[in-house]
This record gives structure tokens, C-alpha cells and sequence, in this order.
């Protein structure tokens, strides 16, 4: 039954992170959480140089750490330890693999590749938008301080043929960015939970990992 939940759990996280990435327009409007700037959030909200790292986990499991910088010379992303450069060379960008010695090593087999592909390589860059899909079903439910950041909180219940799932939000009041995403379901008598929380963010003093 547990494998059964997790598995809904996660059918669930991936349908919604599908919609986010895809963007959407809530109503907004008194409490109600106002989704703006087009289907590219993140570009939107969040121009200049950044470094965010989000912890993951379900129903109290091992967590996962997950990294995204950006800077002017290109991207870095790490999952679980995992990381990837990718350094821009004239409009498009080189990969280059973690080596023996700490550093970066450019990848000569894998063509460079534009922007949107970069960004493609890695879902989780729709974590930090991910609203869209129920922007205005989202009530203010208070503030709330993540990674040292001042947050607007938002919560929304959702019920489907005796399930239920509740939805907390915190949105970083200076970005746009959402800092935390977790739910709660309740299915058959069973319950689960998911998180999604920032654990640092940085918009300045940003570097990429050395490479060569």
C-alpha cells in the first residue's frame, strides 16, 4: 500500500510540474495568488544571476538536494551530487563533466546546444514556478520566512473521489520565485506527503564551479 501511495504521489507531482512548466494565468485578485509575465516565469521574474538549491523528499524519506546556478558565462545544475556544466560558447553552449580532481572538463561528443535545450536538460526549473496550474485557486494563508526569505503563503485543497490533497505555496515576495511546494495526501485511509523547499538562495556574489 505504501509503494501504491508513493507512486500516486508522485503521478501527481508530475502531472502538476507538466502544467507549470506550461504556464497559466489565474484570475488573482484580493487574496487570491496572481500569475503574471507569461508562460516563462522564471526569465520574467528572476534576471540576473542566481544560485538555488531546493531539498526533496516524500513522507519523511531520504532527501534529495538539487542545484540550479546561472550566471552570464552559462548553467550549473547538480542532483544528488550529479553535477553538469554548461558554459556558453558564442550563442550556444558546451557541456563539461565533473572530473577526478574537483573541476569541470568540457565534453567534445555532445554538440552545444541553444539555450532552451540547456534548460530542457533539467524539470526541476519548473519547480520554481510551479503555481501556474492552480494560480487562482490559491488563498493567502500568511507569510512565512524560507532560506532567510520573506514569503507570501498560499494554500489550496483539492478532493477527487475520496481523496484529498492539500497544497502549501510560499512564494518569495521579491522574485516570484516558489521557495517551497509540499502536499499532503490522504487516499483510502493512507497518507503521504511530499516537499519541495529551498534551502539557499543567492542573487548575488554568484560563481560557477572552476572548470577548464
Amino acid at each position: 500500500m505504501r509503494k501504491k501511495l508513493v507512486t500516486l504521489a508522485l503521478a501527481i507531482t508530475l502531472a502538476l510540474s507538466l502544467v507549470a512548466c506550461g504556464g497559466g494565468n489565474g484570475s488573482g485578485g484580493g487574496d487570491r495568488f496572481e500569475y503574471g509575465n507569461g508562460a516563462d516565469y522564471i526569465a520574467n521574474n528572476l534576471k540576473g544571476d542566481y544560485s538555488i538549491t531546493y531539498r526533496y523528499s516524500i513522507s519523511g524519506a531520504d532527501s534529495l538536494e538539487l542545484t540550479c546556478i546561472r550566471t552570464s558565462d552559462g548553467y550549473y545544475y547538480d542532483y544528488g551530487g550529479s553535477g553538469v556544466l554548461y558554459i556558453k560558447s558564442g550563442a550556444k553552449y558546451d557541456t563539461y563533466y565533473g572530473s577526478a580532481d574537483g573541476g569541470f572538463i568540457k565534453v567534445d561528443f555532445i554538440e552545444p546546444m541553444t539555450e532552451d535545450q540547456v534548460k530542457a536538460q533539467f524539470i526541476f526549473i519548473g519547480w520554481m514556478s510551479h503555481y501556474g496550474s492552480y494560480a487562482s485557486d490559491m488563498v493567502k494563508d500568511g507569510s512565512e520566512t524560507v532560506a532567510g526569505r520573506s514569503c507570501d503563503r498560499y494554500k489550496y485543497t483539492w478532493s477527487y473521489f475520496g481523496s484529498s490533497v492539500k497544497y502549501t505555496y510560499c512564494i518569495d515576495k521579491a522574485t516570484g520565485v516558489c521557495l517551497k511546494y509540499a502536499y499532503d495526501v490522504a487516499s483510502g485511509g493512507q497518507s503521504g506527503s511530499l516537499t519541495f523547499e529551498c534551502i539557499e538562495f543567492k542573487t548575488n556574489g554568484v560563481k560557477l564551479p572552476a572548470y577548464n
